[in-house]
């Protein structure tokens, strides 16, 4: 059960800490405009809390999209059992022109169509006294040199949005030279209005590198542990029609396929139908109760016959203000699932939660509901407060069931080494993605998460702690994971600036039979600005784990010095 502790544990985490590398890489890039419509919440729905941190593997391992992160999003999502959004009109398009530009990259317009590409090359290099994070009297030294070359791309007009980028890595091992490889990365989304108000089309696109063994172990370095990743290509496309019921409601019929593909077949490949269907009325808080619907049909398929599930769940659920600032909320629905869980509870079956909305400002946002799901308590909360401009607190909490085909979700959506453009490559954070044992369980999973992300002039910092419990399929056991991270830059000077990052795990397995275990990876940086263009830096990362199980204890030390250049 380890490795799917730490897909789903570490992958939030990460998710968040990397988006906050993200917005520091591109806050002088056009990026596409996608400010969220109002949006009524159906507490409870089996949309899957992962989605708005879905990341955009971007050169060196991946970036998170800035406009899909929860805290911008105009209505409160929730956790646990997931998001019940209905979206009546996506956000197509680009901002508009006469935006500042940045004078690094290639800027164009061809028609209508804006466009941006940015080349960068980056040459690294890494020495380590335990390159393969080994137990003690196992270690082995090594230099790695590593050259990557990639370009981001931003292109679109008002009805369509582009966002692409490719990366090419070369690492050179001067000692273990059987582990010289290339890696790659690269991301692709699509939005665009077909139809004007009728007919939508989003597509995305992905090829990352996650780890297939070495149990969990992860490292600030991202050469560490080379030798043990697989390529994994992920798509979707996913086409929706929109409509007005006489002007007091809106509805959408979605239709998704996503699949998932392993290079060496470590894993079977994967495909996914999902259809949507939902309806949501226009009255909003202050002029009466609005009502939503919504039903899902989910059809999983695999390369492996005895791994197919199919899911149905609908719902139905409203939302009615008692004062301009207070809304109570309720749903019912229904869940079923072929074939069926082997838990000690029915969770199939039908559902149901009340609740309350809470918006006295435009800084402060908060949802709490209760209910019965899953065959016990099923809950959900969710609070945003915006202390300042660029100082944003998060907390949120709830129950899901969590099921076996989603767990390489978050392995693919989360990089191994989520990295910062601005920062001359630096690691994030080092936290690794295991699909060994990823599918051997669903599990009905408490989680807890809080967040902070803070901005000024010179500082930008983002951290969270989260918390999971999983109950895992009969015969199966528990686990608990809690997971630290942040991120952390300041600028010296005009040129100089430091980086910190800092990631700590500590897992109970439980009755799975798998040893306890306290993980934690540091980078401690340094960035000089050679000029617009290019950085020179360096960095010291540290990773110790302390484990029950003398075999799974494992020290790092690693240096790097390396230069970036964007053109």
């Amino acid at each position: 059960m380890t490795s799917t502790m730490l897909v789903k544990g570490g992958a939030l985490l990460a998710a968040l800490l990397a988006s906050s590398s993200s917005v520091w890489a591109q806050s002088t890039e056009t990026v596409p405009s996608s400010a969220a419509p109002q949006e009524l919440i159906l507490p409870g729905s089996q949309a899957a809390p992962e989605a708005a941190l879905t990341a955009d593997p971007g050169p060196g391992g991946g970036t998170i999209d800035p406009n899909a992160i929860w805290l911008e999003q105009a209505a409160v999502p929730q956790t646990g059992s997931g998001p019940g959004r209905v979206n009546p009109r996506p956000s197509v398009g680009v901002a508009p022109p006469g935006e500042q530009r940045s004078r690094i990259g290639i800027h164009g317009t061809l028609g209508s169509w804006s466009t941006e590409v940015v080349p960068y090359a980056e040459q690294t290099f890494t020495a380590s006294d335990n390159i393969k994070l080994a137990p003690k009297g196992e270690e082995q030294e090594d230099l790695v040199s590593s050259t990557t070359l990639g370009a981001n791309l931003v292109a679109g007009n008002q009805r369509s949005a582009i966002r692409a980028g490719y990366s090419v890595t070369y690492d050179k091992f001067l000692e273990t030279t059987e582990d010289d490889a290339f890696r790659q990365a690269g991301y692709l989304g699509l939005s665009a209005e077909l139809i004007r108000e009728l007919l939508y089309l989003e597509a995305r696109g992905a090829i990352t590198d996650v780890l297939t063994s070495q149990e969990d172990r992860f490292s600030a370095n991202p050469t560490a542990g080379l030798s043990d990743r697989e390529r994994v290509y992920e798509g979707s496309i996913s086409p929706s029609l929109h409509n007005s019921i006489g002007g007091w409601a809106d509805t959408e019929v979605r239709y998704t396929l996503s699949g998932r593909a392993y290079e060496d077949d470590s894993e079977p490949d994967e495909l996914t139908h999902l259809i949507t269907a939902h309806a949501v009325t226009r009255r909003s808080l202050l002029d009466g109760p609005r009502l939503g619907t919504r039903a899902e049909y989910e059809i999983y398929r695999s390369e492996d016959p005895d791994r197919k599930r199919d899911r149905l769940t609908v719902m139905g659920g409203s939302e009615v203000p008692v004062s301009p600032v207070m809304a109570l909320t309720g749903t019912i629905g229904f869940d079923a699932y072929d074939p069926e869980f082997n838990f000690d509870r029915d969770v199939e079956g039908v559902f149901g939660n009340v609740g309350l909305r809470y918006q006295p400002s435009a800084r402060l946002a908060a949802a709490i509901y209760a209910g019965y799901r899953y065959g016990g308590l099923d809950y959900g909360m969710n609070v945003n407060y915006r202390l300042r401009r660029q100082v944003v607190v998060s907390a949120s909490a709830g129950r899901s069931l969590e099921i076996d085909n989603d767990a390489t979700a978050s392995a693919v959506r989360v990089p191994i080494s989520v990295v910062s453009g601005e920062s001359g490559g630096t690691v994030v954070t080092g936290i690794s993605q295991d699909l060994n044992n990823a599918l051997e369980s669903s599990a009905i999973v408490d989680n807890a998460i809080v967040s902070l992300t803070a901005a000024g002039n010179r500082t930008r910092y983002r951290g969270a702690v989260s918390a999971q419990r999983r109950e895992f399929e009969r015969g199966r056991g528990e686990e608990v994971i809690i997971t630290a991270g942040s991120a952390l830059e300041y600028d010296l000077t005009d040129r100089w600036a430091l980086t910190g990052e800092l990631a700590m795990q500590h897992s109970e397995e439980g009755s799975t039979g798998q040893a306890d275990s306290d993980t934690a990876s540091a980078s401690l940086g340094v960035l000089y600005k050679v000029s617009e263009a290019a950085n020179l830096f360096a960095r010291y990362t540290y990773a110790r784990r302390f484990s029950s199980e003398a075999e799974d204890r494992y020290t790092e030390n690693a240096g790097a010095l390396g230069l970036r250049v964007r053109y």
